[in-house]
């Protein structure tokens, strides 16, 4: 899914553009990665925190996640699933919501796009 020109990403924060298509564009210290909606605990929704706007919640159990998608407040015991995210030939950004990250693999190829 083309989400736009890089440069649309310029300041940290965390997006919720895509919500609606299951995901949170973060950026986070250099990166730019899109993080699943689904909390890793049991599924239910996230939303971005309305009292602090760099840190996601689930309304359901009360998991707390960071801007980077680390656990913060269980009982969620691992970090938010990434998606598959890369520029494409026009300089837009493209999420891949068929490749999944665990936070065990956040380090790997085309979980994260590298920004200044």
């Amino acid at each position: 899914m083309d989400i736009g020109p890089l440069t649309k990403y310029s300041k940290d924060g965390i997006s919720e553009d895509f919500v609606a298509d299951d995901f949170f564009v973060i950026r986070y210290q250099g990166r730019l990665f899109a993080a699943s909606t689904s909390c890793p605990h049991m599924g239910n929704a996230l939303r971005r925190d309305p009292d602090n706007a760099s840190r996601v919640l689930c309304g359901s159990h009360g998991s707390v996640f960071d801007a980077e998608g680390l656990v913060v407040v269980g009982p969620a015991a691992t970090g938010l699933i990434r998606h598959g995210i890369s520029v494409n030939d026009k300089g837009n950004v493209v999420v891949d919501r068929n490749k999944e990250f665990p936070q065990a693999k956040w380090t790997e190829k085309d979980c994260y796009i590298e920004v200044e």
